[in-house]
């Protein structure tokens, strides 16, 4: 993220420090040149993920380093949509995760139209990130001596990691309002080392509708986003979707406080099977409830990560990556259920899109939304009955 922008013009801003890693994935022009190509997973990740999750290196790089993504193309503009500009999502990575950890996914949302931008944080909660100032390799920090693992100690130990986590969710939504509608391209590409991806960045954020902003995050990154919230950048988003929220870290009088806009919650089937973490979801909904909740069956909570499409099934099966459904109808699923809970978030006029309850429900309460009525469970052969009304 390069150092903000000021109305004036000029770089700068407090301190004029750059802001995380990000990767962005956007609606394309599919008939443009390719402006370039990138790999898939940078080389030190690679090594990072070896060592965080205990495989050989060798092995590592015979999954990971072949993997490519499409080519860098020119950002299309948004039909049907006002001035022609995208929403924006911002997502927030959970524990162990990485620029790369949630790729497929965001591919999926870009694909469904919005620009979507994965958050490298830099808090030393992640498997691999580079603090943007020093370059300095930032890997998961261990727990202090003598912890634990009560919930006072996690709330205390996590608490820096969550202020620098919200300070950057909160820069990179700054950036989105900032360059929004187009900053000067002499302005865009000025100063030593800029180049043609510098330019590209600027020109995809012109196309960025700043009205219509969702914050997004995975376990702990749900974290990340309700503080974020509830720390000022609630008037300047219009929702948040939340997948396996991990509260634990979180004090109770944050989950007690709720989430300061409407958002939509998603759990995979393990995490629906932790009665602690479910008695915090529905705390976390006491003061403003879910617009959906949906519980993706059969699935772990690694769900939505990248790591659930590394290896064959049945040896991730083995490693307890992936549950019993079938990780495509899964995945579809998933995708499904984000795409009708974006286009409530986004519309004037709620949708009223339901979930077809096709398999037995899993309890939560009754949930009080326009998009419907009762907890939804998703079954992943039935990721089909999702019918908008």
């Amino acid at each position: 993220l390069p150092p903000p922008v000021r109305k004036d013009g000029r770089r700068g801003g407090t301190a004029g420090h750059p802001g995380p890693m990000l990767q962005l994935l956007y609606p394309a022009e599919a008939s443009a040149a390719a402006v370039g190509r990138e790999r898939y997973v940078r080389p030190p990740v690679i090594e990072a993920l070896a060592e965080t999750l205990g495989f050989p290196l060798w092995f590592s790089h015979f999954v990971l380093s072949r993997a490519g993504v499409d080519a860098t193309r020119v950002p299309a503009r948004a039909l049907g949509r006002e001035a022609g500009r995208w929403p924006v999502v911002v997502f927030s990575s959970g524990l162990l995760g990485c620029l790369e950890m949630y790729t497929q996914f965001g591919r999926e949302l870009a694909a469904a139209g919005a620009i979507v931008v994965l958050v490298e944080h830099e808090d030393g909660s992640g498997s691999y990130a580079e603090d943007a100032c020093t370059g300095e390799v930032l890997r998961p920090q261990p727990p202090p001596r003598n912890y634990s693992g009560s919930r006072r100690e996690l709330i205390r130990w996590r608490r820096p990691f969550l202020r620098k986590r919200v300070e950057e969710l909160r820069q990179v939504v700054d950036f989105v309002h900032q360059t929004a509608g187009g900053v000067p391209k002499s302005v865009a590409r000025q100063g030593p080392g800029e180049d043609a991806g510098r330019g590209l960045l600027f020109d995809l954020m012109s196309l960025a509708d700043p009205s219509a902003v969702i914050l997004a995050g995975h376990s702990f990154g749900t974290a990340s986003v309700l503080l974020a919230l509830q720390q000022g950048l609630a008037g300047l988003v219009r929702g948040a979707l939340l997948y396996d929220p991990w509260l634990a870290p979180v004090p109770d009088r944050a989950i007690n406080a709720g989430v300061p806009v409407p958002y939509s919650i998603f759990l995979s089937g393990e995490w629906a099977g932790y009665s602690h973490e479910v008695a915090r979801i529905r705390a976390l909904g006491r003061r403003r409830k879910a617009a959906a909740v949906a519980c993706v069956v059969g699935t772990r909570h690694q769900w939505i990560s990248d790591a659930t499409f590394w290896l064959p099934q049945f040896m991730l099966r083995h490693l307890r990556v992936l549950g019993p459904a079938d990780r495509q109808l899964a995945h579809a699923a998933t995708v499904q259920a984000t795409r009708l809970a974006l286009d409530e978030l986004l519309s004037e006029r709620p949708c009223r899109a339901v979930f077809r309850p096709t398999f037995r429900a899993w309890a939560l309460g009754p949930v009080e939304s326009s998009l419907t009525s009762n907890l939804a469970v998703l079954h992943p052969q039935l990721s089909l009955d999702l019918m908008p009304l």
